[in-house]
């Protein structure tokens, strides 16, 4: 797969909070494990399936940010998911 990512990845232990509406407008919540952190966006698992290009509200203490983001996939991975979550605001 090619790298799409501008900057390097960090990897990174902690958790992370998401919180997104679906396509209905229910609204969704997770708290998952951070993997790992760039410049543009980070790198998480979760226990709920987020579709591509949803808007989400992100928030984890560990890697120092808050705000929003887009889902950028969403993979199957053990019993859970494995989510890339882009800033379109950060460098």
């Amino acid at each position: 797969m090619m790298e799409l990512r501008r900057g390097n990845r960090e990897a990174r232990d902690g958790k992370i909070r998401i919180n997104w509406r679906d396509a209905s407008g229910a609204s969704f919540g997770s708290v998952g494990k951070l993997i790992d952190v760039s410049g543009s966006g980070m790198c998480a698992d979760i226990d709920r399936r987020i579709e591509p290009n949803t808007p989400v509200l992100v928030e984890s203490r560990d890697a120092r940010v808050a705000g929003t983001a887009v889902i950028s996939h969403c993979r199957s991975k053990g019993m859970g998911y494995r989510v890339g979550i882009h800033f379109h605001n950060r460098a």
